[in-house]
Formats: C-alpha cells, structure tokens, sequence
C-alpha cells in the first residue's frame, strides 16, 4: 500500500503528465481515461491551483511585510529623533528651572535683606523727622518757606500713631532734596532784613550754601552777613561791604563781568 506522500506524488505526476503533455499538439489530459483517474487528474489540478495561489499570496505577504518592516523601521528612527529633541528639552528645562530656583532664592535673599533694612529704617523714623524738625529754623528763611509744606506734613504725620511709613518716607525725602539741592547751589533772593536802628529793610540776599549768607540793600547803603548760630539763622551788618556783595549779585544775575570777589567767610 502507498502512504499519503506517495499518493500526493503519484498525483502530482499523473497531474503533470496530464496537464503537460508531451505529446505535440495536446494541451489537456486524453479524454479516454477512466472516470476514477479522471476524478484524481481534476482533483490535482485544483491541488495545484490552490497551491500556486497559496505561494502567491505567500509572497505577497512577504512582500508586504517586507514594505510595513521598512515603514517601521523609518517611523522607529523618527521616534528615536523625536525623542532625542524632547530629552534636550526636558535637560534645557531642567537647566533653567535650576537657573529660576538660584534668581528667586537670590530675590527671597534680597527682599529678607531690604525688609530688615526697612524695619530698621521704620524703627528710626520718629527720631529722623524730629531731629529734621529742630533744625530747621537754622536754615535761611528762603528755604524755609520753600519746605514749609513737606515740613508741616512731616509734623502732622509724625504726630499720628498709624501714620503711614511709605508717606512719610516720601515727605521725609523730599525734604531732604530739597535741603540738599539749596546746600549744593548759590542761590539769591529779595528778603527783609531789620537794621541796626529796628526798621525793617528790603535786601538782595546771596547764599553760599546753607554755612554763608550776604545781603545788601538797592541804595548799597546797607548790607551784611548771615550764618546759623543758636539754633537759628541770623544777619549781622558789617560796613564796607556793600560794594563786594552788590558786585556778586551781579556777576550771578549776568548783569556784571565776571571777576574775583573777595568776600568774608564765617567758620562755625
């Protein structure tokens, strides 16, 4: 007996012999075969349609893995770049975020820094507006007019006990640039300055800053020196320079040329 191997040989041969004739001008099996080997002809011509559409789509699925294999492939090294942009990225982040971390401890470090220093400040406050206040009359009467708005709201909010810090520091230091700037500077001015005999004389005054003060009167027939003594300022009349003061006036109004003026200087 013949095991199924052989059978499926036997098969494929006759399939052969009989669908690949050798014979010259036959293209099918002979048409006087019995029945039953006519039956196995058929069944193993379909045998090997079935198989060559087997193999067929055998490769086409090689094909076609072939094609999804090389896809995968491209799409896993986009991925692989992709993932290089983001790690970059996340390194980047990661850097700035330790860069963030340093500014803001530095700006927590300097904020700590200036809130002592305000408290500090807030703390001196009273002290600073009433020694500011007890000087004043020392200064020549021009400035003191010229601050006598910041230094009454100084005084005002200096007597209140909730008075705001921030408002304070603002009048405080406006008060002080003011007093800053009259120091730095010549200033003159029309001012009334009582004579030796108690009346009451209109006077161009010239201030050397806030340590030296001249004065003379428009007849040049008056005229004097001011400094701070006592805790205020005052004119002292002093002959024969009427003509040296007029003459600096001048000079500093641009209605004279300019020149050396030898005027006294008080030290105090």
């Amino acid at each position: 007996m013949m095991n199924k191997n052989q059978t499926t040989k036997r098969h494929l041969f006759l399939a052969f012999f009989f669908l690949f004739p050798v014979f010259p001008g036959k293209s099918s099996a002979p048409q006087n075969l019995p029945q039953g080997k006519k039956r196995q002809v058929e069944e193993v011509k379909a045998m090997l349609e079935k198989l060559l559409e087997t193999k067929k789509l055998i490769a086409k699925e090689k094909m076609n893995w072939k094609i999804s294999q090389e896809l995968l492939q491209e799409r896993l090294e986009l991925k692989k770049g992709e993932i290089m942009v983001l790690q970059k990225k996340i390194k980047d982040l990661e850097r700035n975020s330790k860069d963030m971390i340093a500014k803001k401890e530095k700006i927590v470090s300097k904020k700590i820094e200036i809130d002592e220093a305000w408290n500090v400040f807030e703390l001196a406050l009273p002290r600073i507006e009433k020694k500011i206040l007890k000087i004043l009359p020392k200064f020549p009467l021009t400035l003191q007019k010229k601050v006598m708005d910041l230094s009454d709201k100084i005084n005002l909010e200096s007597t209140k006990k909730r008075g705001k810090v921030e408002v304070r520091y603002l009048h405080l230091l406006g008060l002080l640039s003011e007093i800053n700037r009259f120091n730095s500077e010549v200033t003159s001015s029309l001012e009334i300055v009582e004579n030796d005999d108690g009346d009451k004389v209109e006077v161009e005054t010239v201030y050397l800053g806030l340590g030296q003060g001249y004065f003379v009167s428009k007849k040049k027939d008056f005229a004097g020196v001011g400094y701070p003594e006592k805790g205020r300022w005052v004119w002292k009349t002093e002959k024969g320079l009427a003509s040296q003061i007029y003459k600096t006036i001048s000079i500093l109004k641009n209605k004279g040329l300019a020149q050396f003026v030898s005027l006294p200087v008080t030290i105090r």
